[in-house]
């Protein structure tokens, strides 16, 4: 909203639109996952809600906002109730080569083009365990067992808060396939640093204990 000067509440249903309209003309072709780590970056660090730090942003002479010296006031919103709350599951997936499995996100909708650890959002009545195992047979076509729980991390969106809880698994059956995302990836942990994960995944990786290293797939096969 500050680098248009948008000057409309952001939670209306027409300047939503207008922001994702925006956005989209400003991702490149190639590279929207590192484009949009950037922005992330950007927004978490320098531009933030309150009291932003024009003075090192790398793009302050694009934005409108702070050539009509309305960076304080934006962005807009309107005082509403509390955010929706969902869990979140996440696999830590390790083949027999201690490799890890990782997903790219589509290119467009929320972190188009990260990628991410597999997982997704628990349906009611359903275990963390059970949404798990659904989600990366959805995602990518492999049957996998749930381990050791990694972590939980609490983490907000501007629309919705999520918990994500992160857990060890191990890859039973089936070659993956890019079923519901645009990529996916056989990996090693050294390498994980060369792919654009979003800042909740990256606390994945952060939370990765000696223990977790150490047992990596065994952690999965009790």
């Amino acid at each position: 909203s500050r680098l248009f000067a948008i000057d409309q509440p952001l939670d209306q249903g027409q300047t939503r639109n207008r922001v994702w309209e925006l956005a989209g003309r400003l991702v490149p072709m190639a590279g929207a996952g590192l484009f949009n780590q950037g922005l992330m970056d950007l927004g978490a660090d320098i531009c933030t809600p309150r009291e932003p730090g024009c003075m090192f942003c790398p793009i302050s002479d694009l934005c409108e906002a702070y050539r009509l010296r309305l960076q304080d006031v934006l962005p807009v919103t309107r005082r509403r109730g509390p955010l929706p709350h969902s869990h979140v599951t996440a696999g830590v997936i390790w083949n027999d080569c201690r490799q890890l499995l990782i997903a790219q996100r589509r290119s467009k909708g929320l972190l188009g083009g990260l990628w991410k650890f597999p997982g997704g959002v628990q349906h009611s009545e359903e275990s963390l365990e059970g949404c798990l195992q659904r989600r990366v047979g959805e995602e990518l076509g492999v049957r996998i067992r749930v381990g050791n729980p990694i972590a939980s991390i609490k983490h907000a969106y501007t629309h919705m808060r999520i918990t994500l809880h992160a857990f060890q698994c191990a890859h039973l059956t089936g070659v993956p396939q890019a079923l519901d995302c645009a990529d996916w990836c056989w990996t090693t942990l050294d390498r994980l640093k060369d792919f654009a994960f979003s800042r909740v995944d990256r606390k994945i990786i952060e939370a990765f204990t000696p223990e977790v290293l150490t047992l990596g797939p065994r952690a999965s096969k009790s």
